[in-house]
């Protein structure tokens, strides 16, 4: 339960909600755990991706809303397949991942640039940690040159920033300084 929203729940300030899913460390950038009012998908158009559909359009849902309410408990139950494609990803649609999260940093308003240079170093790490468990680390060697000049070009602000943990923090400075084992190793 993120901390700032409370143990209790309750309103939301629409900054807050929309910062913190750009950053996509609290709030996870997914509409599958949200209830969303049906008006707030209004001129809403889904792409044909295989994976990540709601990735680059919970922004325009979200900001169409008035209010935002948090409720630290589970609703539902959320059932994943055997066969569903989040099992079924190859490290290249994981990559997807990333360059998703690029196309948005790029729609977002400047006044969530932080938060999205964040959002997109979170995908880099979660990106670069899964190929390494999955021992595939030399075959993305292109890949994970990118993710680590990206990070390093943009320490200072991932560093600087008070809103992202320290524990995420200490991943992109590891990261961006060659150190991948020991991110993996950082739960």
């Amino acid at each position: 339960i993120p901390e700032q929203y409370g143990r209790t729940g309750g309103g939301v300030a629409k900054e807050t909600m929309l910062d913190d899913i750009a950053r996509d460390i609290r709030m996870l950038s997914n509409l599958w755990n949200k209830v969303i009012k049906a008006s707030c998908y209004r001129g809403i158009r889904f792409g044909t991706e295989v994976i990540l559909e709601d990735y680059n359009r919970i922004f325009p849902i979200l900001e169409t809303a008035e209010t935002f309410f948090y409720i630290p408990r589970f609703l539902y139950f959320y059932r994943q397949r055997e066969n569903s494609l989040v099992h079924s990803s190859t490290p290249e649609q994981s990559f997807f991942c990333v360059n998703a999260a690029i196309r948005r940093k790029q729609m977002l308003y400047p006044k969530y640039q932080t938060a999205a240079t964040t959002g997109v170093a979170v995908q880099m790490v979660l990106f670069c940690r899964a190929r390494a468990y999955d021992k595939c680390y030399l075959s993305f060697q292109k890949e994970y040159r990118f993710c680590k000049k990206y990070i390093w070009q943009h320490c200072a602000t991932l560093l600087s920033d008070s809103e992202t943990p320290v524990k995420w923090k200490m991943k992109f400075l590891l990261l961006g300084i060659g150190a991948l084992p020991v991110v993996v190793n950082i739960k």
